[in-house]
């Protein structure tokens, strides 16, 4: 098991000129690396940011959540590598397995 984290293009209406930004916690089962942010048999989503605007800078709140999401996932990555089973990372994560 090994957690990722993945950024991509939000969906939004047209009338919206800026850029958006979906960032996801991805908890692979199997050790592959995932290419969406889509819960599956091999992949669980732990936690997304939804529609974040994605700027220029560091100080976007896109760049925000993905540091953020970088933190829970070597957190993740520090619980599996003590020997964590997938339990008690759903408890401790607050994610449904």
């Amino acid at each position: 098991m090994k957690a990722f984290v993945l950024k991509s293009r939000a969906a939004m209406p047209a009338k919206c000129w800026g850029r958006y930004a979906r960032i996801g916690v991805i908890l692979s089962l199997d050790d592959r690396t995932p290419c969406q942010i889509r819960q599956t048999r091999n992949f669980l989503v732990v936690k997304t940011w939804e529609r974040r605007f994605d700027g220029r800078t560091k100080r976007c709140a896109a760049e925000k959540a993905y540091e953020e999401g970088l933190l829970a996932s070597m957190s993740i990555n520090t619980a599996i590598a003590t020997g964590s089973s997938l339990p008690e990372l759903a408890k401790e994560f607050d994610f449904k397995v």
